[in-house]
């Protein structure tokens, strides 16, 4: 089951970077996540109906995943969101320079929680916007 699911991960990320050519930014990834997941959900639910196959619910789930693909790797130039795979990539980064540094008393729940709670403001929505400044 998990080597079929990596396969249709392959396969979606050759059909993104396809579409990457073909399409390339500006483009309305974000929308497009949106609708590729309502895409998904319909067909699931048709599929537990009968009235669809299984097939085609592997086919949305693959386009589904290709728009993620193309949101980690380029972002939506149309809304202004770069791409989330840089931006995840310096947040762990960064946080691994938190944990690094803490010297909080509260250390073992830090780690639980993925972040130091002495530093919790520094996880709001700005602090990558501050961090790579």
């Amino acid at each position: 089951m998990t080597d079929s699911f990596h396969t249709l991960v392959d396969e979606a990320i050759l059909e993104a970077q396809n579409a990457m050519r073909r399409f390339p930014q500006p483009n309305y990834v974000i929308s497009k996540v949106a609708e590729e997941a309502g895409e998904v959900v319909k067909a699931a639910i048709h599929c537990a109906e009968g009235r669809e196959t299984v097939e085609n619910l592997g086919g949305e789930m693959k386009q589904l995943i290709a728009m993620l693909y193309r949101l980690w790797v380029e972002g939506d130039q149309v809304h202004g969101l770069g791409p989330v795979g840089q931006n995840v990539t310096f947040a762990r980064r960064y946080m691994g320079q938190i944990m690094a540094e803490c010297d909080c008393p509260e250390h073992r729940a830090c780690e639980e929680a993925g972040r130091c709670l002495a530093h919790q403001a520094s996880t709001g929505p700005d602090f990558l916007e501050e961090m790579q400044q």
